[in-house]
């Protein structure tokens, strides 16, 4: 193989990671958005039941919400209790 063949490879590679890196971008930004509420939420929730033994409903709709697209369906009530001891 001679060294124009690897230059070449090389520009592709990167012609395509510089193409595709908007799609990913996206993705992350939107995830990282979710991360954000969810951890909010957390520190809502956390607030609220300091103040009161009742658990706002509408933030925990939200909260489990948030949980489902981070963790997937499997034991969101697990995770979050989880990150609610931890957080």
């Amino acid at each position: 193989m001679k060294i124009y063949h690897i230059v070449i490879a090389m520009l592709t590679t990167l012609a395509l990671l510089f193409i595709l890196t908007p799609i990913f971008r996206r993705k992350e930004n939107k995830t990282t958005e979710i991360e954000r509420n969810y951890f909010e939420l957390l520190k809502n929730l956390k607030k609220s039941v300091k103040n009161s033994d009742e658990l706002d409903e509408q933030t925990k709709e939200k909260l489990f919400d948030c949980a489902k697209h981070i963790y997937g369906n499997e034991n969101v009530e697990q995770m979050v209790n989880r990150d609610l001891k931890n957080f």
